[in-house]
């Protein structure tokens, strides 16, 4: 039966893209719980490096990073939307600029970072939900200085 019913990349590309957007605007009002709100609670993220994060990690990150933020503006721009069944993989680049309260500094310093990722996104009760993230590449500079990834 042609039981396509599953949504086109371009749809599910819309939809998913609306999301990043919602929550890089929760980012910049510092709303911790609509930044998490797109994450399943199995979430993983692995950083360019390799390195494994889990959301329990996520959730106790971002409130530090908050508290430090003097502010942030982040564009998150899907180049394209794979399927593999119900599997719908985003290809995305980053960008964002944060203002934090550097301690030693005691100045406010700029970070840029700028990321290639891939997301794999999987609808939950009608919503689209971020179930895995992988950074390929990630530049950052700090105050216009390279810096390493993380």
């Amino acid at each position: 039966g042609g039981g396509v019913s599953a949504q086109t990349a371009d749809e599910a590309k819309k939809q998913i893209q609306a999301v990043y957007d919602k929550v890089n605007a929760a980012g910049a009002r510092k709303d911790i719980k609509g930044v998490l709100s797109a994450y399943t609670s199995d979430y993983t993220s692995t950083t360019a490096s390799g390195q494994k994060r889990t959301l329990a990690e996520l959730s106790q990150m971002v409130p530090q990073l908050f508290a430090a933020m003097v502010s942030m503006k982040a564009v998150s721009k899907i180049t394209a939307v794979t399927v593999k069944g119900k599997v719908y993989t985003a290809h995305l680049r980053s960008h964002a600029e944060m203002k934090l309260n550097n301690p030693r500094t005691k100045k406010v310093s700029v970070i840029v970072v700028d990321t290639v990722e891939e997301d794999v996104w999987v609808k939950q009760g009608g919503l689209w939900k971020n179930k895995r993230g992988k950074t390929i590449t990630s530049k950052q500079t700090l105050d216009g200085q390279s810096m390493p990834s993380p």
